[in-house]
């Protein structure tokens, strides 16, 4: 099977090293547009700066696959902040190393449950074919491969890739949409909106692992890659971090090294 072109030139343009440090943070399906993550881009390159002797980083945020790709194969950054989901894509490929990864609620994952309007479907099997919604559905590998096992496939349903999660469940309760994918925490505020009145949960998948900070290997130097692990396993407990941590929404970072992390293809 032929290699589809930007792949080919992603491959070829990490075969190299190259100049200043870059680093991108791509989370397909984030709730966010590239000017609004900005600011908290920023905060973590000042600390970044301050805790790695005064080198200077650029960065920039991604919510999309294909803008991200580009940015990558146009300007080969040193690091990433990449979902586990986009690491186990292309982690060979780009010959990611990983160096830490985030911890929410004490955890590296967390499950994510299918919710539906109450009485009208009782199991996965029930909704195949039907409209199937989340912020999760932007990789649909994490929630079909990682989440189900391969119980299931993507094809199996209609599938509604959004970050509108609030506008989605109200369609959902209405009967406009046949079932929304949630994480456990947007699960738990459930009980805040007037909904859950309407709203069951079906299924709760496997424990999907959350995002990582990787290096990629022909660019970031590896000299430099044990002072990155180390500024970024102090980030939230560092005066100047924490509130990098509080925007990004997660507790700290925690070390993780390949063997950890679903095998990249």
């Amino acid at each position: 099977m032929r290699k589809p072109f930007l792949l080919v030139l992603l491959m070829l343009s990490f075969s190299a090293h190259a100049g200043p440090r870059d680093l991108v943070v791509l989370q397909p399906g984030a709730p966010a547009t590239e000017e609004e993550a900005a600011p908290y881009v920023e905060l973590l390159l000042d600390y970044l700066k301050t805790k790695l002797g005064g080198q200077s980083f650029s960065g920039s945020f991604f919510g999309e696959l294909a803008p991200g790709l580009a940015h990558i194969a146009k300007v080969r950054p040193a690091y990433g902040f990449v979902s586990v989901g986009f690491y186990q894509a292309h982690g060979k490929a780009m010959g990611m190393v990983p160096l830490a990864q985030i911890v929410a609620g004490g955890k590296r994952a967390r499950p994510y449950s299918v919710v539906v309007r109450k009485g009208a479907y009782a199991s996965l099997e029930q909704l195949k074919g039907k409209k199937l919604a989340g912020g999760i559905l932007f990789e649909p590998e994490l929630f079909f491969d990682l989440g189900l096992g391969g119980a299931f496939k993507a094809k199996d349903f209609e599938l509604i890739p959004t970050t509108r999660s609030l506008r989605y469940l109200r369609r959902v309760a209405k009967g406009r949409v046949d079932g929304m994918i949630l994480d456990a925490r947007a699960v738990d505020g459930l009980s805040k909106l007037k909904l859950p009145a309407e709203l069951t949960v079906i299924h709760q998948t496997a424990p999907i692992p959350h995002p990582v900070f990787v290096a990629f290997d022909a660019v970031a130097p590896r000299a430099e890659r044990d002072r990155m692990r180390a500024a970024l396993l102090a980030l939230c407990s560092d005066e100047a971090g924490k509130k990098v941590c509080e925007n990004f929404d997660f507790g700290s970072f925690a070390r993780v090294d390949a063997k950890d992390l679903p095998q990249p293809k």
